[in-house]
This record gives C-alpha cells, sequence and structure tokens, in this order.
C-alpha cells in the first residue's frame, strides 16, 4: 500500500482528509457547511458522487465531497 492510498486501498490525495461521521450523510454535510461558514472560508462545490452514480444506474453508499478553502490564503 502506497502512502496515499487509504487502509481499504482506495487511492486518496496528498493533502486529502478523511474522516467517518457519526451522523447522516446530509447532516454532516450541512455541520461541515456551517463549519466552513464559521471560519470565513468558501464553499466551492458540493459534488455528489453517489447521485451521479445511481443516475448512471450503479449503486454507491451516500458520498459527497465538499470543495472548500480560503482563496487569499492559497489554501
Amino acid at each position: 500500500m502506497s502512502s496515499t492510498a487509504k487502509s481499504n486501498g482506495s487511492p486518496e490525495a496528498p493533502g486529502t482528509v478523511t474522516i467517518a461521521s457519526a451522523f447522516p450523510v446530509e447532516e454532516t454535510v450541512a455541520r461541515l457547511k456551517r463549519a466552513i461558514d464559521e471560519a470565513e472560508l468558501r464553499l466551492f462545490a458540493v459534488v455528489d458522487h453517489s447521485g451521479g452514480a445511481h443516475r448512471a444506474g450503479l449503486a454507491m453508499n451516500d458520498t459527497k465531497l465538499l470543495l472548500f478553502g480560503n482563496p487569499r490564503a492559497g489554501r
């Protein structure tokens, strides 16, 4: 396993953080959006991976990706 792979073997980009949540996906997304807003960061996009998979006729657990940062800080 390389240093950029999670324990389940799936690839993970350097700098990516993956943390399990004790809450359902929609509540987790809402909490993250609030935290992003409170930290005065910018939410660039919410990518609904599972929604795209389902529209393509594929099964996938509820999966969302939030892209956020601070454009002024270059983060």
